[in-house]
């Protein structure tokens, strides 16, 4: 490839993160082992015997097994069960180990070459979230029976879903291109997009959703806003919430879609036009909700069913509803105290000794929030037509902030529920990849007073900050 195609390449900010998220996705991908991050054995399982016809865990099993710890002088996890899953024993070995199928709880005599599964936390995700995943396994076991292969066919069709994702959500943006590229190309992100999980069917639609939601709000051709786009975002959030219920506030975007009437003209009364329509494809990811959540209380899959936490918090949400808020606010409140002793960073720091990751956790932020702030020349033009209508401007800035704010509020009142007993301070079980959905938003955002860089300053700055983050981990990876 000669010089000259090289940068024009990098002149797009998609094709320029198709490139990078190639490379960097495919090194770690083949670095790092499928079933090195904690969950992988539960979601590669799941998704092993969703793919052979079992959607729930409904078989018996020889004993039973509990995933549970205590905090606080409470029951944390999963509740002690004898449901779950017979599946080919080297199946379970690549997951639990071959001493674990030969333990009695997980096998017997009447299933020769078969190990017991036990249910887990994956059993409150919808099948649909592992469509993904039972697609590759289908497509793999053609070809080989290896556990090992079956789980990198997983990790290869998430990776190309994601990528795929993100490269016309970088696309259809009209604003924060390079804020995306960057986020997506930070390394944890990078090892969350090929993971086994329900992370890349919740962030990946999502995100999609959002750009496609923002280059109709301001493009200047209203007659573009369809109908069939209309329901491919309501498929999309179908999608996302299918995976992570937490992402229902982005209900308000499709209520917001501009259909058929001229874009940031929602004060002149035209918001209200085809509201039905707008209306019928928002409560579509509705219905799928509360179908699923029928199937689950059904089968005995509800939140209450296999979180030990859950049923006492469900209780205490209905029978004092206001202690409830106010205790899980505080919650919230000494958990973020928590997530930001900054007294400990800067003592850390003036002593010289804080570790190689924070510093450049600390370089990573102050650097995203520059890029989420900025504009390029390319996107100030577009910000100057749509700075005249500045009502419509602030109310969908506000709707975008309302949306993240929620989804966040959302994520730590789920962790409060399943994984924080009554009574604690603070909130267990929240993981830094749960908000990179809200980064996602926070970047598409319109700057309010941007700061203008050239778009080649910002994109070099891009490439290098991504660079020198990726190099630094790549030693983690190996």
């Amino acid at each position: 490839m000669s010089r000259n195609a090289i940068k024009f390449l990098l002149k797009s900010p998609h094709l320029t993160y198709l490139i990078l998220a190639v490379l960097f996705t495919g090194f770690f991908l083949f670095s790092i082992p499928p079933m090195t991050t904690p969950d992988a054995p539960n979601h590669f399982t799941r998704a092993y015997a969703i793919s052979t016809g079992k959607l729930f865990a409904s078989e018996t099993g020889p004993g039973a097994e509990s995933q549970t710890d205590t905090i606080a002088g409470k029951e944390v996890g999963i509740k002690t069960t004898n449901k779950g899953y017979w599946l080919p024993r080297n199946i379970v070995e690549y997951t639990k180990g071959p001493d674990y199928c030969n333990n009695k709880i997980a096998s017997d005599t009447n299933h020769p070459g078969m190990c017991f599964y036990y249910q887990n936390q994956t059993e409150g995700n919808s099948p649909i979230a592992y469509f993904p995943q039972v697609l590759a396994i289908r497509i793999a076991r053609i070809f080989t029976n290896s556990p090992s292969l079956l789980a990198y066919a997983q990790e290869f069709i998430l990776a190309s879903i994601w990528i795929v994702c993100i490269f016309f959500s970088i696309r259809a943006t009209p604003f924060g291109k390079w804020a995306i590229v960057f986020i997506a190309l930070l390394p944890m992100q990078i090892q969350v997009s090929f993971q086994l999980g329900a992370d890349v069917m919740t962030i990946a639609p999502a995100t999609l959703l959002t750009a496609i939601f923002m280059r109709r709000v301001f493009s200047s051709q209203a007659s573009q806003s369809s109908k069939k786009e209309l329901f491919f975002l309501s498929f999309l959030l179908l999608l996302s919430t299918q995976s992570k219920i937490v992402m229902i506030p982005l209900i308000f975007l499709l209520l917001c879609y501009p259909l058929d009437y001229a874009p940031l003209n929602y004060r002149k009364g035209s918001f209200t036009h085809a509201l039905p329509v707008r209306g019928f494809a928002a409560i579509i990811p509705i219905i799928f909700l509360f179908s699923w959540s029928l199937i689950a209380k059904k089968t005995e899959r509800s939140l209450a069913d296999v979180f030990s936490t859950a049923q006492d918090q469900i209780q205490y949400l209905s029978s004092e509803p206001l202690h409830f808020i106010l205790s899980w606010l505080l919650n919230c409140y000494h958990w973020l105290i928590f997530q930001i002793d900054i007294s400990t960073i800067i003592g850390n720091l003036k002593s010289m000794h804080a570790p190689l990751p924070i510093g450049f956790i600390i370089f990573g932020f102050v650097f995203l929030c520059i890029v989420l702030a900025s504009t390029t020349n390319t996107e100030m033009e577009q910000w100057n037509s749509i700075s005249k209508k500045r009502y419509s401007a602030l109310f969908l800035t506000s709707l975008l902030c309302f949306v993240a704010i929620s989804i966040s509020a959302a994520t730590l009142l789920a962790e409060n529920i399943i994984w924080t007993p009554i009574n604690s301070d603070g909130i267990f079980g929240v993981q830094g990849r749960y908000f990179f959905p809200v980064l996602y938003l926070l970047a598409m955002l319109p700057p309010v007073k941007p700061i203008l860089i050239k778009d080649d300053k910002l994109r070099n700055a891009i490439l290098a900050a991504s660079l020198i983050l990726f190099l630094a981990s790549s030693r983690y990876a190996i």
